[in-house]
């Protein structure tokens, strides 16, 4: 036995044999049950198969207490809801792809009654193979892959139903949804209690298997970020041409100034206005949207 710990500690108080299994709620670890024996014989199948039912019997109170308190609460909530149906496009479409292959959705914007963008990250597979895969699910109208980098950053657009589409109308606010051949698992947002159960018997009407995973209270505390981190990300340069745009009212609707006044008040090419001003929108944004990457 170790010189230091809890191993002494139970020695000294007749114990000879421990079994310790975790109590985990929602994959988080919320402790250790430990049972011990006095005497020297060997543990027994049994005897570590109970403990093991009473610390997920645990893990499940921990579960509903924590729910419970959720759902009593009146500050918006993060709910995660599973659908395992194959009538999900995007599902379909990772059921096409690899086993290794996943979808990481990062936002979905409407573009009329019938029809939904995704702006979607798919690892593990190539240009070729995502078109391919695209082209045998007939919810899907197209696939456009941006860029070379992986994972491939994708604008797909499908048919509706989609779980957002349907969520969004029973008054959800979107947040992202990861998507294998399994199913795929949408993050939301809802306003309280009545909202969860709204929400989940809306996408149960038309995806009967879906079903609410986690439910944890939350005031977007991880989505609030600094002005200051933000614009220290700019150059001199790019943090310039876009106060300068700002201020000569380059961004309203119509513009008091254009590109070329901005960059002559700025003494450098239009060209080079530019170029300082979408990288530094690009910064901008991927600060504030792109941040689980």
């Amino acid at each position: 036995m170790a010189e230091d710990g809890w191993q002494p500690a139970a020695v000294d108080r007749g114990f000879r044999r421990a079994v310790a299994v975790p109590v985990q709620s929602d994959g988080s670890l919320e402790g250790v049950l430990a049972v011990y024996g006095t005497d020297d014989s060997e543990t027994d199948p049994r005897e570590r198969t109970l403990p093991a039912d009473y610390g997920e019997t645990i893990g499940y109170a921990f579960k509903t207490a924590n729910w419970k308190q959720t759902l009593l609460s009146a500050t918006p909530t993060a709910v995660e809801i599973r659908v395992p149906d194959e009538r999900v496009p995007l599902v379909a479409l990772a059921r096409c792809l690899s086993e290794e292959a996943t979808v990481d959705v990062r936002s979905a914007v409407s573009l009329g009654q019938d029809t939904l963008l995704y702006v979607a990250f798919v690892d593990g597979v190539s240009p070729e193979t995502l078109a391919d895969a695209a082209s045998r699910v007939t919810a899907i109208r197209s696939v456009d892959v941006v860029g070379e980098d992986r994972p491939l950053q994708c604008e797909i657009e499908t048919t509706l139903p989609t779980p957002e589409s349907v969520l969004v109308e029973h008054g959800a606010q979107f947040e992202g949804a990861t998507v294998d051949g399994d199913g795929a698992t949408v993050s939301l947002v809802a306003p309280g209690r009545e909202a969860i159960r709204r929400l989940a018997a809306g996408l149960r009407a038309v995806y009967a298997d879906a079903t609410v995973d986690k439910i944890r209270p939350t005031e977007h505390t991880d989505r609030a970020v600094d002005a200051d981190d933000v614009l220290d990300r700019l150059t001199d340069r790019q943090r310039e041409a876009l106060e300068l745009a700002f201020y000569e009212g380059y961004f309203e609707q119509p513009r008091e100034h254009n590109a070329t006044e901005v960059a002559e008040r700025m003494s450098i090419e239009r060209t080079t206005f530019s170029q300082h001003r979408r990288t530094a929108e690009r910064k901008i944004f991927d600060q504030l949207l792109n941040r689980s990457r």
